[in-house]
């Protein structure tokens, strides 16, 4: 970690800023910290956030299950700025469902990557369908870049919203209709 602090010292002379001011001392430690604490998705590989699944007795075919409103924050891979947002998780189950606290701590651990917001999405998708073996899943992602409000475009307020769909196809609409009504 040597090198990186030493590589933020001298990205701060390359900017024309002394790292030596008294504001900037403690900025390479900072940042070095901060991205510890961003990227921790890398240092736990085997960790498995979603636990194991509760069975359900009697599914019913149509009963859609949504957990919506699930904050999130993330790095951009392309700037290494942060975009955040919520997710929004709509389902039908089929045997299984999963405890409400178990969506927010995977979406975390899936967060703490440098990624771009389509595949952090489709990943999540991709892993909820396969430990859950839901009838069907959709995963609305709605999220804010810092990279378009800071590199001139001054776009701040706009959201870039994916959406990502495993199951089946005639599931579709249900489930679109209840992150509609909810999120």
């Amino acid at each position: 970690m040597e090198k990186l602090q030493k590589g933020i010292k001298d990205l701060l002379i390359k900017v024309g800023e002394n790292p030596k001011k008294i504001d900037l001392i403690r900025t390479p430690e900072r940042v070095q910290t901060m991205l510890s604490s961003f990227l921790t998705g890398y240092q736990t590989p085997h960790f498995d956030p979603l636990g194991t699944p509760y069975p359900i007795d009697d599914p019913h075919k149509n009963d859609t299950i949504v957990v919506d409103n699930i904050p999130f924050c993330s790095l951009c891979e392309h700037h290494m700025v942060p975009f955040f947002g919520q997710m929004h998780i709509s389902y039908i189950p089929n045997q299984h469902v999963l405890g409400l606290g178990r969506f927010a701590s995977f979406i975390d651990y899936k967060s703490r990557r440098l990624q771009i917001q389509e595949n952090l999405g489709a990943d999540i998708a991709q892993s909820l369908f396969e430990k859950l073996a839901p009838n069907a899943i959709l995963i609305k992602v709605v999220a804010m870049h810092a990279c378009l409000a800071m590199e001139g475009k001054q776009q701040g307020g706009s959201r870039l919203i994916t959406s990502h769909f495993r199951g089946k196809e005639d599931l579709h609409a249900i489930l679109t209709m209840a992150l509609n009504d909810y999120s």
